[in-house]
């Protein structure tokens, strides 16, 4: 359920990143091959669901078409088109995400190369800030790859 969360979320802040309507239509692709494969089962069983809350114009469990913007959501590698391109401003919306991303890895690496949080934090503490980091550095690499 978490990662349907995450999903719904992440097409939602899609649409408005390129500067669209919340109800404009999405096309949505789920890599069989993600980290996080085992999760496809529950998802394709939630797929309806999925594009209610999504407003999916297409969903697909196969890897994502050429072209479309790519991404990392809850350790499933995934591509997103609008089923129209909105007009200007994805650019320098996508320059801004890849900006806020890199503030919030460089913040993440910081903490983490501190030897005194390492040491003083719960390592559950810790072991989530990793995780975060990760995704993170997988979803900036997955976005710059997409650009147009």
């Amino acid at each position: 359920m978490a990662a349907l969360q995450a999903i719904v979320t992440r097409v939602r802040n899609f649409r408005t990143e390129r500067g669209a309507p919340p109800t404009e239509p999405v096309e949505l692709a789920i890599a069989p091959d993600s980290p996080a494969a085992a999760l496809l089962p529950d998802l394709q069983i939630l797929a309806p669901q999925m594009t209610h809350l999504a407003r999916l114009s297409a969903l697909r469990f196969a890897a994502p078409a050429a072209g479309v913007s790519r991404d990392v959501v809850a350790g499933l590698a995934v591509g997103l088109a609008l089923a129209r391109p909105a007009a200007g401003g994805d650019a320098s919306r996508i320059v801004k995400t890849l900006s806020d991303l890199d503030d919030e890895i460089a913040s993440l690496d910081s903490k983490l190369r501190n030897p005194a949080f390492v040491e003083k934090a719960p390592p559950p503490v810790v072991g989530k800030t990793r995780r975060r980091l990760d995704e993170l550095t997988q979803r900036r690499a997955a976005l710059s790859e997409g650009r147009p």
